[in-house]
């Protein structure tokens, strides 16, 4: 799987544009507000959520799942 490194404190829109899971933060914002994000089985819907470093460290991140139009990461300790 395609993992992404997170330097520092990530705001969920940005963190899926920057990591190259969605081409625009409008197609993120859709994303984040249509609850097709999930974060180790978590939904996120919160367009305000940031993924802290200390927390997360490396994403490991599953393709779009085209089935369903979601996008599941996964962190990695």
């Amino acid at each position: 799987l395609p993992f992404y490194e997170i330097d520092n404190n990530k705001n969920i829109v940005d963190l899926l544009v920057e990591a190259s899971i969605c081409s625009s933060k409008r197609e993120a914002r859709e994303f984040v507000n249509n609850n097709s994000i999930s974060i180790n089985g978590e939904r996120k819907n919160d367009l305000e959520f940031v993924i802290k470093k200390e927390r997360a460290g490396v994403f490991t991140t599953a393709a779009r799942l085209p089935e369903t139009n979601s996008v599941k990461l996964l962190t990695q300790t």
